[in-house]
């Protein structure tokens, strides 16, 4: 963790995980080996299928009762199918939370101009009126010290940081949008800069849970759930920890040890700090 950053996925590595159940002998009964495997056929496709049901929460689509029951037992399924010593399936591209950039339909024209300003890079950032994060805050430094760039990844020393630049100018343009009104503690606006910077972290290889525990750290919302999570950065950390299954943490976690793993044979473990990886979407 930088020394004013977001906590990461990699952050929680020290705390007690818990222990999937040993990966079963490879059974002497053919039919019994058949029906694990068929078990942990089924079990993956309704991770999966909790995964895009999420990313439709998470997009703005309502869940009836039967899906969000669904969505409710993702932490059950998660640990049966560890428990069988199958791994997590990841999601396909297609079921990612990358979403719309959203809609201008609501947004004032100060808003609007002030967010055009803001994607051109039409001078300093505003800075927030009211009191920030230590995490927003070093965001904010951050892209003031690198112009160009909307948002930063921010990742643990040694690492770089990853730069986003948002390619499509709608998108940008929204973005910022949302920014203040995230930064006003509107828990929608969170979940809508949750939705556009997906897709750079997908590319960075870098897990959903790190945006998720960024932004959370930032305002102080949890950008799945829209819950609003007050006190500190650890307090916050260890509200997500508890929502989140520990089979999804451990993924995360392994995920950002591989991003961590290619970053640092790609910068010939030199990058320090003040690296800056620019990711275009």
């Amino acid at each position: 963790m930088s020394e004013a950053g977001a906590p990461s996925a990699a952050a929680d590595a020290a705390a007690p995980l818990c222990t999937a159940a040993d990966p079963p002998a490879a059974a002497a009964d053919p039919e019994a080996s058949k029906a694990r495997k068929n078990r942990v056929k089924k079990l993956k496709a309704q991770y999966l299928s909790i995964l895009e049901l999420e990313a439709h929460a998470a997009a703005g689509q309502a869940l009836d009762a039967g899906q969000a029951a669904k969505v409710a037992r993702k932490s059950q399924v998660a640990e049966e199918i560890t428990s069988l010593g199958a791994e997590l399936p990841e999601p396909p591209p297609a079921a990612s939370l990358a979403g719309a950039a959203g809609s201008f339909e609501d947004l004032s024209p100060a808003e609007v101009e002030a967010a055009m300003e803001a994607a051109m890079g039409g001078g300093p950032r505003r800075r927030p009126s009211g009191p920030t994060s230590r995490a927003l805050a070093h965001q904010l430094k951050l892209q003031e010290a690198n112009p160009g760039y909307c948002y930063f990844f921010v990742l643990p020393e040694p690492l770089p940081d990853v730069g986003v630049v948002l390619q499509d100018t709608m998108g940008a343009l929204f973005f910022e949008t949302m920014r203040p009104r995230a930064e006003a503690g509107e828990p929608r606006a969170v979940k809508m800069m949750y939705q556009q910077l997906l897709p750079s972290a997908e590319q960075a290889g870098l897990p959903a849970m790190q945006v998720r525990l960024q932004l959370l750290a930032e305002y102080g919302v949890d950008p799945v759930t829209e819950a609003v999570v007050p006190g500190s950065e650890e307090d916050k950390l260890a509200w997500l920890m508890g929502v989140v299954p520990p089979a999804e943490r451990k993924a995360a976690e392994r995920q950002l040890e591989q991003a961590a793993l290619r970053m640092m044979v790609g910068s010939g473990a030199g990058g320090g700090r003040g690296g800056r990886q620019r990711r275009r979407r």
